[in-house]
């Protein structure tokens, strides 16, 4: 192994290794051109701005698309169960009425009215 150049060696021999006086490559990519590494960096971190902001504007404007709308003349879900399928039982409050309804993929009956109690919150 003595007779073996060593690939830094090599590379040194060839012109190519470090040199003196010569600026070496130092971190993070920076060639010895002075602002090209903070000027990638100050862009970078201006699309990752803009990229935050859209994706902020975007999840309110879904937001405000999603809000459940205000029910007409005060007609309010109380409660629902599914009964698998595309059957369930509701129970809503209509005017001052209770009312237990079964909805099918035909239609919805009306299965019981009982007047509203006021010891139940709205």
């Amino acid at each position: 192994m003595a007779g073996r150049i060593w690939p830094v060696a090599r590379r040194r021999a060839a012109g190519r290794g470090p040199v003196a006086g010569r600026r070496r490559a130092g971190r993070w990519g920076d060639r010895g051109d002075g602002g090209a590494f903070w000027t990638s960096l100050i862009q970078f971190l201006l699309a990752s701005l803009l990229v935050i902001a859209a994706a902020a504007w975007g999840s309110r404007a879904l937001g405000r698309w999603l809000r459940p709308r205000p029910a007409p003349d005060g007609l309010q879900i109380r409660s629902a169960v599914s009964l698998g399928g595309r059957r369930m039982l509701c129970v809503v409050r209509w005017h001052g009425d209770d009312l237990l309804l079964g909805v099918t993929d035909h239609g919805v009956s009306l299965l019981d009215r009982r007047p509203a109690r006021g010891d139940e919150p709205a």
